[in-house]
């Protein structure tokens, strides 16, 4: 009877940290941050510390006053997962929601996006299209398991005005 009382208690549990380790599709277009302020991945190590104890001491001051906010709690998630100096793919969903995609060196590198630059796809009016799977961490933050794809997708409608030349033509 015990046992039954038990499993009926445990069923919960588990259901619901299966349901947190559910594969998600992850589709967006990638997002070219101006800051890197996801991770330390790819700075020497003394910028990284310099950059970690920035975070840090913001994070310690801002978590006295109670005062929180969306990129510190990313970066609590972020120093307690221990992803501080992983690559990431920071992506704008179709919901028009920047989420970040944390992997594996290896997977970063076959994702070849350093390969493009921002003002390159701006000027011919293309995009990049990220395609993958993964876990979903907590705050904005995924855990990538399957890299699918990374697509350039032509897109006429955007507006070229965004590049330096361009704007410096436009306020001519």
């Amino acid at each position: 009877m015990k046992s039954i009382g038990l499993i009926f208690f445990l069923f919960p549990v588990f259901s619901i940290l299966h349901a947190q380790q559910e594969l998600i599709d992850l589709k967006g277009e990638v997002d070219f941050p101006w800051i890197n302020g996801y991770s330390a991945y790819g700075l020497d190590k003394e910028r990284a510390q310099k950059e970690i104890a920035i975070f840090e001491r913001s994070y310690k001051k801002a978590k006295r006053n109670k005062e929180l906010s969306s990129e510190l709690r990313l970066y609590e998630l972020v120093k307690e997962k221990q992803l501080l100096y992983s690559p990431y793919v920071s992506v704008i969903t179709e919901q028009k929601k920047i989420i970040v995609i944390y992997m594996d060196s290896a997977t970063y590198a076959k994702t070849m996006i350093w390969n493009y630059k921002y003002e390159d796809l701006v000027i011919k009016q293309q995009f990049l299209q990220f395609e993958s799977k993964g876990y979903w961490l907590g705050e904005n933050a995924y855990l990538l398991t399957e890299f699918k794809q990374l697509t350039v997708i032509e897109d006429s409608s955007r507006r070229i005005a965004n590049s330096k030349f361009a704007m410096d033509v436009y306020r001519q």
